[in-house]
């Protein structure tokens, strides 16, 4: 009898807390923590930062970011897992979540392919761009494979020691038959600098680190990594278009712990779209080499647009042989 009693009173209290999350239709009724894995004042944090006050002004309640660095990214992942499923704590994640930290990691503290649900996109490709010193005498891919081949392991590039960003000149060399040498790098800082003086003659970093140096022609764009040119940046061609498949780009998606009710995750869609469709968004993302084409989106075309990404970095990774850390 007391077993029974128990169970009734478990069953009870699990619907009061299924209602309780259900019954919320005034959602938002409190502030709202997006999870965001980079530190204040990155490239990242700012378009979130955008986000976050345009849903203020339009939900009526205070969007707030909560900047968890470290780990790899894996300490604000973990979190967001973890947060309660109500409707009051969103993650603002990418690649690394939908298809690189399981293959990067032997052990995670928490579950890609079931922690998370997809509510909106706020950028479907970060390019990553390929720039070298003048005297390297290359002046797009084509020119740089034939230049690598006729003198195999002479040619370096610069990455910085974060994540996919290590894949991107492996990936390169092994698609293109190539051998380039990858120098790696703590600070982008120091790599630009050493690249603008000759001691390495090409680094893979971000649009808006290198446009200084593109600008004033110390340095000069080879390529980009994502699928098609980025717009704005029409005279840099896509590594693509030489290496058919070629694709290394981040993006960014809106995610929300499973089993935050799917009325919230439709609201707050709703909500992002016409930020992310807005002029001055998508502008100030070209300029940092990011693109957002089809809005939001829902939750379907991300989980579509997820399931690509997985097969395509499954394909990297069991190329370049990755063994995980």
């Amino acid at each position: 009898m007391r077993r029974l009693i128990s169970l009734l009173v478990g069953v009870l209290l699990l619907a009061a807390g299924h209602s309780a999350f259900a019954a919320d239709t005034n959602w938002p009724t409190k502030p709202v923590r997006f999870i965001i894995g980079v530190p204040a004042g990155s490239q990242p944090d700012l378009v979130a930062r955008i986000v976050a006050d345009k849903l203020s002004q339009s939900l009526g309640q205070q969007f707030i970011i909560d900047n968890v660095a470290g780990g790899g990214g894996l300490i604000a992942t973990s979190k967001a897992a973890h947060a309660a499923p109500d409707g009051y704590t969103f993650y603002l994640a990418g690649l690394s979540v939908v298809a690189t930290d399981k293959w990067m990691f032997k052990n995670l503290p928490y579950d890609p392919d079931h922690d998370f649900v997809p509510v909106a996109m706020l950028s479907d490709a970060n390019a990553f761009v390929l720039a070298a010193h003048p005297s390297v005498k290359a002046k797009n891919i084509p020119d740089l494979i034939a230049l690598a081949k006729a003198e195999p392991g002479k040619l370096s590039f610069g990455f910085s020691q974060i994540g996919i960003v290590t894949l991107i000149g492996p990936w390169l060399n092994t698609m293109a038959g190539i051998d380039m040498v990858g120098i790696p790098y703590k600070d982008t800082g120091a790599m630009l600098q050493d690249t603008v003086s000759g001691r390495i003659q090409m680094t893979f970093t971000t649009f808006d680190a290198v446009q200084p140096y593109l600008d004033n022609k110390s340095l000069v764009p080879l390529g980009e990594t994502s699928a098609e040119r980025v717009p704005g940046h029409d005279d840099v061609q896509a590594v693509a278009e030489t290496l058919p498949g070629y694709r290394v780009q981040g993006f960014t998606i809106v995610f929300a712990p499973t089993g935050t009710p799917p009325d919230i995750v439709k609201k707050l869609n709703a909500a992002i779209d016409p930020i992310v469709k807005d002029k001055a968004y998508v502008d100030r993302l070209l300029s940092y080499g990011t693109t957002i084409r089809g809005g939001a989106g829902t939750p379907e075309s991300i989980a579509a647009f997820e399931k690509t990404e997985r097969e395509n970095w499954a394909n990297i990774f069991t190329k370049l042989k990755y063994e995980a850390q």
